[in-house]
């Protein structure tokens, strides 16, 4: 009854542009009241809002979720909790289920996605905020660090950058990597620009879309939006955890600490990771080319001792993801507090020296158990359907799994995974990794932004073409196949006739 009426109510307001509101609506407690109410007293609770998220009436659904979105992770959780039975188990395509459910489920997917401002956020569950200011004021009032993510596109859209779509299939649709998430961050994304898309017609009703070049990275920034880290491109599920478990916990060491000693302790802290990052690699080479005889193994080139307090620091600041520590649970070390007494720098040239496709392909190899993919991203990967009708259908009843072609097409894309987080961690990050330790990362995280897409991905921002035009190649096309975006013409300045 309190729907009818309300929905009779701002129809009729809509219509006639008059003031409305609904008798014997019960008052909100004081923090709803802090947020307001959008259509009167019709959403005045979570349980009104999750009520109208799956209305028949759109500007009821839009209303809905500008509430949920202003309560924030709690609103979404409200929602999900309100209607997980509606969500096809272990996201089972929506062709298998009933017509009804399945137009239920894709407005359910729809309300969600805007709630959570990610695209498949039902996957997820994770909550993003896209103003910067509203994420710093979450970070301060709830003492967790940011975790920005900046991308091609937007992280509500199908068709972002290829990473972007990549950390929602590998990242945040991952059970584990979610609840860290969740647990431990503000989550926030910012768009970098649009995404280049390319669509082919072949001419005879079929088509393919896909977007080209881009690339997105995640910056760990504290409650004033100062960067600590950047963690660029994609990483597998249990490297990119420990990736932005070490930075996570040196914001909260860095708390109280004057500008002075923040610097100093940033820079030891990028020290130390780039020696670890350096040490990893050296082991991973020397492995790989054992059986090479003229192979020399890398010696450091530098020892690093700190000082106690520094090294008591450094352990504090050490991230050991869950699973490592209950591997470890019976080792003296697991009940210490580790210290990291010294580590050892190496000439990172020298050991990318001789490395060819073939050896970083079996350095990545030794990292697969990293890039796993667990149930929930499987499943994502399985509602998208990701391969044609006919490859789909080539497994035979009885065949070996190993013989699947989906399964063939997961076990390819592991290996991407693992490839990207090798290449990633032991070459981009480590450049990272310096510009702290020299002082160069300074604390904009824009402006580091603009150096990471500069330098790293090679994409500037001075580059409006993302370095698909080569102005040396010749095409046989007018004006090269490029044509500029059409400028709009100014409007007329109207002036009050005195």
């Amino acid at each position: 009854m309190k729907k009818i009426i309300c929905t009779l109510a701002v129809a009729l307001a809509l219509a006639t542009g008059a003031a409305f509101t609904v008798a014997a609506a019960p008052a909100p407690s004081p923090k709803e009241a802090e947020i307001g109410t959008l259509c009167g007293p019709c959403i005045n609770t979570i349980e009104d809002a999750v009520e109208y998220a799956v209305s028949d009436e759109a500007y009821e659904r839009a209303m809905a979720v500008r509430f949920l979105r202003k309560k924030g992770q709690e609103g979404l959780d409200a929602l999900f909790a309100a209607y997980r039975s509606d969500i096809p188990e272990s996201a089972i395509s929506t062709d298998k289920i009933d017509p009804k459910l399945k137009e239920r489920f894709e407005r359910l997917r729809d309300v969600t996605n805007q709630v959570a401002q990610q695209f498949d956020a039902y996957t997820s569950g994770l909550f993003w905020h896209t103003d910067f200011d509203t994420a710093k004021a979450t970070s301060k009032e709830s003492g967790k660090p940011i975790l920005a993510l900046r991308l091609l596109g937007k992280l509500t859209d199908e068709y972002s950058c290829a990473n972007s779509r990549y950390f929602r299939t590998v990242l945040y649709a991952n059970k584990d990597v979610s609840k860290f998430l969740k647990d431990n961050f503000v989550l926030y994304w910012s768009t970098e620009r649009p995404v280049p898309k390319i669509s082919i017609d072949f001419g005879d009703g079929r088509s393919l879309t896909c977007t080209i070049t881009g690339n997105s990275a995640h910056f760990v920034l504290d409650a004033k939006g100062r960067p600590v880290d950047c963690i660029p491109g994609l990483y597998g599920p249990i490297a990119f955890e420990r990736a932005v478990g070490a930075p996570m916990k040196l914001v909260k060491a860095l708390e109280g600490k004057d500008d002075a000693e923040r610097s100093r302790l940033v820079k030891l802290f990028h020290t130390a990771r780039v020696a670890e990052i350096e040490t990893a690699f050296a082991a991973d080479v020397a492995a790989i080319r054992a059986d090479d005889k003229d192979f020399k193994a890398a010696t450091p080139s530098e020892t690093i001792k700190p000082e106690a307090g520094d090294a008591a620091f450094l352990g504090d600041v050490k991230y050991v993801d869950a699973k490592a520590a209950m591997r470890a649970a019976m080792a003296k070390s697991a009940v210490e507090r580790p210290m990291l007494r010294a580590f050892m720098r190496y000439d990172r040239a020298a050991l990318e020296s001789g490395l060819d496709d073939a050896l970083w392909a079996k350095i990545a190899e030794r990292h697969m158990g990293e890039s796993m993919l667990d149930e929930g991203s499987l499943a994502l990967m399985r509602s998208e359907k990701p391969l044609p009708a006919e490859v789909a259908s080539e497994r035979a009843v009885g065949k070996m799994v190993i013989e699947d072609p989906f399964f063939k097409l997961v076990k390819r894309f592991q290996g991407s995974i693992a490839l990207d987080t090798v290449h990633n961690e032991f070459q981009l990050h480590a450049r990272i990794h310096d510009w702290f330790v020299n002082g160069e990362a300074g604390d904009d995280f824009l402006k580091l932004n603009e150096r990471v897409y500069a330098e790293l991905f090679l994409t500037p921002a001075s580059d409006p073409w993302l370095g698909l035009v080569a102005p040396e190649e010749y095409k046989a096309l007018r004006d090269a196949g490029v044509k500029e975006a059409a400028k709009e013409t100014p409007k007329a300045e109207v002036k009050d006739i005195k």
